[in-house]
């Protein structure tokens, strides 16, 4: 969601409406959710990137792994 501010400039929220963004992103999102959730049992991106992914190439794995389970499905 903070990616989504940072490259658009609109706030979340606006994901609820008719955004031609709501789709992409919301694949994007359950991509990496499933990482997460094999890497500590629940799909809770907040958590993980807050608590776990200590350095920020873990986190660019996390999104790298989500993105190669995208292209596969």
């Amino acid at each position: 969601m903070r990616a989504f501010y940072d490259l658009t400039g609109y706030e979340a929220h606006l994901l609820l409406m008719d955004n031609p963004l709501r789709t992409p992103l919301h694949n994007v999102r359950e991509a990496v959710e499933w990482v997460v959730e094999e890497l500590i049992g629940r799909p809770d991106v907040v958590t993980a990137n807050d608590e776990l992914l200590v350095h920020p190439q873990e986190a660019v794995a996390v999104v790298e792994r989500a993105d190669r389970q995208f292209h596969a499905t």
